[in-house]
């Protein structure tokens, strides 16, 4: 038996102990990698009035908030992984992620503006000091691996959107 096991044992009998009245024994549930969805008896819930009261209510039958999507960040590196698939394999991920109704369903995501944790390596769009004109501004780099990303994970889902975060500015 696992010590982190032990410790939730010894916990568990411990609040069982204490047991009075005002508590309520119901039976609980965990996964690990080893053991999946195991049930356990003798969770310990309180009767107390005022430990009644929930820190989150759903509503499900009222509308009150709207979630605008789910995504991920288009990066370089995962598209140079890509990249290295036979076509058929890349575009079976790409559904996974992107296609309406199937997989992950990504609907917005997140584009970085410069070099990030998952870039080949420090880049931004414009090195050369004082060009404030931005006569050398490029986005070459992007050309190679983000656009192409982009485009083809637009081609499953063209209603995507894409919002942009700064990450590297000129040094």
């Amino acid at each position: 038996m696992k010590t982190i096991e032990i410790y939730c044992l010894l916990f568990m009998a411990l609040l069982l102990q204490s047991c009075q009245e005002k508590h309520e024994i119901v039976e609980w549930g965990s996964s690990t990698e080893d053991d999946l969805w195991k049930n356990h008896p003798g969770l310990l819930i309180s009767r107390d009035e005022k430990s009644l009261k929930a820190d989150v209510e759903v509503y499900i039958e009222k509308s009150l908030q709207r979630i605008d999507g789910f995504g991920a960040c288009f990066n370089e590196l995962g598209w140079i992984s890509l990249s290295v698939l036979k076509e058929e394999d890349r575009q079976d991920i790409l559904n996974e992620l992107f296609k309406p109704g199937n997989g992950a369903n990504f609907t917005i995501c997140r584009m970085p503006i410069g070099a990030n944790d998952f870039s080949r390596n420090w880049y931004s769009y414009n090195e050369t000091v004082n060009d404030f004109e931005m006569k050398n501004f490029t986005i070459a780099n992007d050309e190679e691996t983000l656009i192409p990303f982009i485009l083809n994970a637009k081609k499953i889902y063209p209603d995507l959107r894409i919002w942009e975060s700064p990450w590297s500015p000129p040094s």
